[in-house]
C-alpha cells in the first residue's frame, strides 16, 4: 500500500500466485511416499515370514544332524565293542 502526501492510501497492490502446480506435485510426493511406506510394510512382512521358515528349518537340519551324529556313534560303538569280527 502507498500513502499519498496526505497520509491517505494512494494505491494498492495485489500479488496473486497460482499454487496449482505446486499443490498437485506435493500430492503426488505424498502419493508416492504412501506407496513406498506400503511396499516397505509388506516386504518386512515377507523378510519376517521368509526369517521364521529359515529359523524353522535350521532347527529341523540341527535335529536331523543330532540324529545323525548319535547313530555314527553307536555304529561306532557296536562296531568297537563287537566280539564278532566283522569285515
Amino acid at each position: 500500500m502507498r500513502w499519498g502526501k496526505d497520509d491517505k492510501p494512494s494505491a494498492i497492490m495485489e500479488i496473486n500466485t497460482d499454487i496449482t502446480k505446486r499443490k498437485k506435485a506435493e500430492e503426488a510426493l505424498q502419493k508416492a511416499k504412501d506407496e513406498l511406506e506400503l511396499k516397505a510394510l509388506e516386504r518386512t512382512k515377507e523378510l519376517i515370514q521368509t526369517n521364521e521358515r529359515l529359523t524353522s528349518e535350521l532347527i529341523r537340519r540341527k535335529s536331523v544332524e543330532e540324529m545323525l551324529w548319535k547313530a555314527a556313534e553307536r555304529y561306532e560303538n557296536l562296531f568297537e565293542n563287537s566280539s564278532v569280527g566283522i569285515s
